[in-house]
C-alpha cells in the first residue's frame, strides 16, 4: 500500500479518535464540575452545623472513661456463651474547681448518661438495651469495682466532690466478630445544646415542627483487627466533642 493510500485509509480513523477523545474530555469535566458542586455543597452544610464552644459555656460533670473490652459470658439457659463488648466510665461533680461556682447551682446536677455505639456497617446500637443482668454482674467482678452501679440506675442526682463520684459501664452485644473501625458516643454529662441547621443556618424542625436540639457529645473512635477467636489490641483512633 502506498503512502498517499495509507493515509487516506487512515483518515477516518483518526476522526473518530479524536470524536472519542474529545466527548471523554467533555465527560470529564462534567464530572468534575458535578464534584466541585457537591464538594461545595458540603463544604456550606459543615459550615453550617454547630461545633461546641471551645470553653465551656454550661454545666459539665467530670467524665473517665477506659477503653472497650470484650466479654464472653454464659447466660442462664442457654447452651451457647454470649459476647458483649463494655466500657467502664466514672462521673464526677467537681463544678467547685471551676471560676464559675455557684454553690447553690452546683452542689447537685441531675444527670442521664447515653451511650451509642456505631458499628463499622454504620449500624448504631444504644448501649444495655435489653441486656442481661448477670453481664453487669461478670464486668463488675472482672473489674474488682465493689462501686460499680448498674447502667439502668445510674441516672439521676450526682452530688459535688471527688467522693460522690458514680462508676458505670456502658455494655453492647457484639455485633460483628470482626469489629474493625468503630465508634463510640456518650452524651448526658455536658449540658451545652444548640438547634441543629440547615446549609443556610435555618433551624431544622421535627415533624410537631419543634426545633431539633443538638447535645454536646464526646466521640471516641477505636479500631480492633481479629476476629471470632483472634484478637489484637484494641487502638483509640481518635475522640474528640461534637454535637449530635
Amino acid at each position: 500500500m502506498s503512502r498517499s493510500s495509507f493515509m487516506s485509509h487512515s483518515r477516518p480513523f483518526a476522526l473518530v479518535a479524536a470524536l472519542t477523545l474529545s466527548i471523554s474530555m467533555l465527560v470529564a469535566a462534567s464530572l468534575c464540575r458535578a464534584d466541585d458542586a457537591d464538594s461545595t455543597s458540603s463544604d456550606s452544610s459543615a459550615a453550617a452545623y454547630p461545633k461546641p464552644s471551645p470553653i465551656p459555656i454550661s454545666w459539665e460533670l467530670t467524665f473517665r472513661h477506659g477503653d472497650p473490652q470484650r466479654i464472653i459470658v454464659q447466660l442462664p439457659g442457654e447452651a451457647t456463651p454470649s459476647v458483649y463488648w463494655y466500657m467502664t466510665y466514672t462521673v464526677t461533680n467537681d463544678a467547685d474547681k471551676s471560676s464559675h461556682f455557684d454553690p447553690d447551682l452546683d452542689k447537685e446536677r441531675i444527670f442521664y448518661p447515653k451511650f451509642e455505639m456505631r458499628t463499622r456497617d454504620g449500624t448504631v446500637i444504644p448501649s444495655d438495651d435489653g441486656i442481661n443482668p448477670v453481664v453487669f454482674d461478670a464486668i463488675k467482678k472482672r473489674e474488682h469495682n465493689q462501686y460499680m452501679e448498674r447502667p439502668t440506675l445510674i441516672g439521676g442526682r450526682i452530688l459535688l466532690g471527688e467522693d460522690q463520684a458514680r462508676d458505670s459501664v456502658a455494655i453492647w452485644p457484639e455485633h460483628d466478630q470482626r469489629m474493625g473501625s468503630f465508634t463510640i458516643f456518650a452524651s448526658g454529662m455536658w449540658g451545652e445544646t444548640a438547634p441543629a441547621t440547615d446549609s443556610s443556618g435555618q433551624p431544622i424542625k421535627d415533624a410537631s415542627g419543634q426545633p431539633i436540639m443538638l447535645h454536646k457529645t464526646l466521640m471516641i473512635s477505636y479500631h480492633v483487627d481479629g476476629d471470632a477467636t483472634h484478637f489484637a489490641p484494641i487502638r483509640k483512633t481518635g475522640e474528640t466533642f461534637v454535637m449530635r
